[in-house]
């Protein structure tokens, strides 16, 4: 159900973003999350960076230009696959708008118009999840400077053992390090605004979730709603329907493989026992080597060694922080340039 079929007024609604390293249980938590009827938590899109430096610094948001976003919004790849937005009505309600609204406004426009599994009421909290938002918490404020975050943390090795099923013969070292490379980056923000974050583990959201949803939905001043913890019996009815909108042949199977390979757990009930599968799937070496690089940082987090390995603290290797500064660029180059390239990575799909 849509947010747009009920009278709100969703620019009041504050926004949180969930960040945290790929594989760590974010999708899980957006699902539990946009169960409750008052919480936006649509799928992951990457479209407030994409449109940024286009939008961000508009002050008159006349009817031309609101037209305009909303074109350049359905040109970036999961809007137009995975979002369910109606264009025409979405441009309606922009209009809506005064003409000195801000970009952060038309952004929170876009969320509440988008399709949930779940029956909505007024929209009390938006919520945005997206893998690269860990490094970018910066740019996120610039658009939204009351944005608060949560940080969500795996277990180093449970993180890289999920890497690795999408991801065979991935380098385990270089995986360790962009745990701490990731999660590094989030401290750094968390330092100068501590108050705007709240930290939780997955491991503790698997063990005990109901008081992990109580914890965040307290941190927003809501109430905890039961339907989080029941999100999967109405995934499972919504998941065959959702497929079978698709708009077109190839986005129904880019769905389809997505669901199979990605989200395939959503319709399960919560399974404590993901917390510790990586025991079995890491071999001994592995949890050694991560163990030698991840142990001392992961302490923080209240993650032990399981093995006599002796930690070392040892620099990020420069090909990742490459990769950092690469896609922080990126995300500054004029929209023009990166229409061009516009794909986000989406690894479960072997051609795209």
């Amino acid at each position: 159900m849509s947010l747009t079929e009920v009278n709100i007024e969703p620019t009041k609604a504050p926004i949180a973003f969930l960040v945290a390293k790929d594989r760590s249980g974010t999708t899980l938590l957006q699902t539990m999350l946009d169960s409750h009827p008052n919480i936006c938590a649509p799928l992951e899109s990457r479209f407030v960076l994409h449109l940024k430096n286009k939008y961000h610094s508009k002050t008159i948001w006349n009817k031309s230009l609101k037209t305009q976003f909303v074109k350049d919004l359905f040109k970036e790849q999961k809007m137009v696959l995975f979002w369910e937005l109606d264009q025409d009505a979405l441009i309606e309600r922009l209009e809506k708008l005064p003409e000195n609204t801000t970009y952060g406004e038309i952004c929170k426009q876009v969320y509440v118009s988008s399709n949930s599994f779940h029956s909505k009421e007024t929209a009390a909290l938006i919520v945005d999840k997206n893998p690269i938002y860990a490094i970018m918490i910066p740019l996120l404020q610039e658009v939204f400077p009351n944005a608060k975050f949560i940080h969500l943390i795996r277990d180093f090795r449970g993180n890289v053992s999920s890497i690795l099923n999408l991801q065979k013969g991935a380098s385990v070292y270089k995986l360790g390090m962009n745990w701490i490379l990731t999660n590094s980056e989030i401290e750094k923000t968390k330092q100068l605004s501590p108050n705007n974050f709240i930290t939780l583990r997955y491991e503790d959201l698997l063990e005990n979730p109901k008081s992990e949803l109580e914890r965040i939905t307290s941190f927003f001043s809501l109430e905890f709603h039961q339907d989080m913890l029941t999100y999967n019996e109405r995934i499972a009815k919504a998941i065959s329907a959702y497929v079978a909108r698709s708009p077109s042949e190839k986005v129904r199977s880019v769905r389809e493989i997505g669901i199979a390979k990605v989200h395939k757990n959503l319709s399960k009930p919560i399974d404590n026992s993901f917390k510790d599968k990586w025991k079995e799937k890491l071999s001994k070496a592995n949890i050694e080597t991560l163990e030698k690089y991840c142990s001392g940082f992961a302490k923080r987090y209240g993650y032990e060694q399981t093995t006599l390995i002796v930690p070392k603290n040892e620099k990020i290797p420069k090909e990742l922080l490459f990769e950092r500064d690469k896609l922080r660029l990126y995300y500054k180059l004029p929209i023009w340039l990166r229409e061009l390239k516009s794909k986000p990575s989406m690894p479960f799909i072997s051609t795209q």
